[in-house]
């Protein structure tokens, strides 16, 4: 009888499981891998988002202080006269625990709204606002400037945003 000299094809078990333990440990790495960077996104949307908010916010207040007729500033509460002349229209930017609200009154009728709601990811931490006076063609001192600026949060970033506005009549508050 002739012997035949067969091959053996095929896996062993240990060459097997050897395989599946080294593709376990790649798929572990990938997803450590995916999980940073899904992490890495949500904070830097966290932050457009804020810095977003934050500036067109104060684009808009620059655009109000502008004009205004007259401007007051205490402890987080920024009132805004408009230029129409009449007192009883006015604006006001208020910080009231972490939320920024926006009320406009006109003729007696007051509209509230929450530019920030503590139901944003977004969070007011501070708000203020700065004049610096000088004096205009004829030596009569006036507002020089306006510096608006506010201290967002979002997650475990902060950041300041900061708009200097030069009001285009002369106010003196």
């Amino acid at each position: 009888m002739a012997k035949r000299n067969r091959q053996r094809c095929g896996l062993t078990l240990a060459e097997l499981l050897a395989a599946v333990t080294i593709t376990a440990m790649l798929m572990a790495a990938v997803a450590g891998a995916m999980q940073a960077c899904f992490q890495a996104y949500s904070e830097n949307d966290h932050i457009a988002s804020m810095t977003q908010t934050g500036r067109a916010i104060l684009l808009r207040m620059g655009q109000e202080l502008r004009t205004a007729q007259a401007v007051s500033y205490d402890d987080g509460l920024l009132t805004i006269i408009p230029p129409d002349g009449n007192a009883s229209n006015h604006i006001k930017y208020k910080l009231d625990d972490g939320e920024l609200i926006y009320t406009l009154t006109a003729n007696g009728t007051a509209t509230e709204h929450k530019l920030i709601a503590s139901t944003d990811d977004v969070k007011v931490e501070s708000f203020t606002m700065v004049k610096t006076m000088g004096t205009d063609w004829k030596d009569r001192t006036c507002v020089k400037s306006l510096t608006t600026s506010m201290t967002l949060s979002a997650g475990d970033n902060e950041f300041e945003i900061t708009s200097t506005t030069s009001p285009r009549r002369n106010l003196i508050y």
